[in-house]
Order: structure tokens, then sequence, then C-alpha cells
């Protein structure tokens, strides 16, 4: 599949993509296109479209929180910190009797914490750009841009 990648273009992706949406609105109940679909999204960085396919992939497979809950897994390793903790909270609040879920609540926690940690590096350093040292270890070093 990562061969694949390279070989394909941005026409291509948003054929694939045009095609798996109208195959889903034909079908809007089948479990094997929306998990395709939401991976689609996924692999481009389309996380709250992948977050809406997901959901409905999780009601139509009777998942009862599994899809969502490893939507909201991947969501927080991609560093989709926004919609991982929207995942989590959605999968706590529609299955509270859900199997892992104190699993589904830490991860919200940390979705939240990464969120506003993001927020916080960007406020207070999104205008700074990195210049070579000249250390003998080649670090980088961060200087306020004027």
């Amino acid at each position: 599949m990562v061969g694949l990648e390279a070989n394909w273009n941005a026409d291509k992706k948003v054929q694939v993509t045009a095609a798996l949406e109208d195959a889903v609105r034909a079908a809007p109940s089948d479990p094997q296109l929306l998990r395709l679909l939401a991976w689609v999204y996924m692999e481009g960085k389309r996380y709250d479209k992948a977050f809406d396919a997901t959901t409905k992939l999780d009601d139509a497979a009777n998942a009862g929180g599994k899809e969502l809950h490893v939507f909201a897994e991947r969501a927080l390793r991609e560093h989709a910190y926004a919609v991982a903790a929207q995942a989590f909270e959605s999968t706590a609040r529609r299955y509270p009797q859900y199997q892992l879920l104190a699993q589904v609540r830490f991860g919200y926690a940390q979705a939240l914490e990464a969120r506003d940690d993001e927020r916080d590096t960007l406020r207070l350093f999104g205008s700074q750009r990195m210049v070579r040292t000249g250390d003998d270890d080649g670090a980088a070093r961060a200087i306020f841009a004027d």
C-alpha cells in the first residue's frame, strides 16, 4: 500500500473519495463501505469527516463504541487532538457501559492536555523560527522573530 501512495496524485484521491462517498450514499449502513471511507479520510488528514464516518460505522456495525475508540486512539497518535478529544468524549457519552471506559477517559484527558499544550505553545512560540547554532552537535535553537 505504501508504494501505491507514491503513485497517487491529487486527482486520483479526489476521484476515489468521491466514488466512496457516492457508494455510502447508496448504502449508508454498509459497515465495510463506511470503514473504507473513514480510512480514506484519515489517510487524507480529513479528521472531521473521518470522525463522522466512524460514528456512522460504529452505529451500523453495532460496535458499541469500539470503532469510535479505535478512531480516537489513532487520531491521538496522529496529533489530531481536537477530534481525538471529541471522539473519546462521544464514546464515553454514548456508551457509558463500554468495557474499556477507563481507557477512553484516560485518552480523553490525554487529548485535552495535548490540545491545550499545543495551543499554549502556538500562542507563546508561534512567531519563532529555527536557526542552526553552529554547535558541533548541529542542534537547532529557537529565536524570536521580530
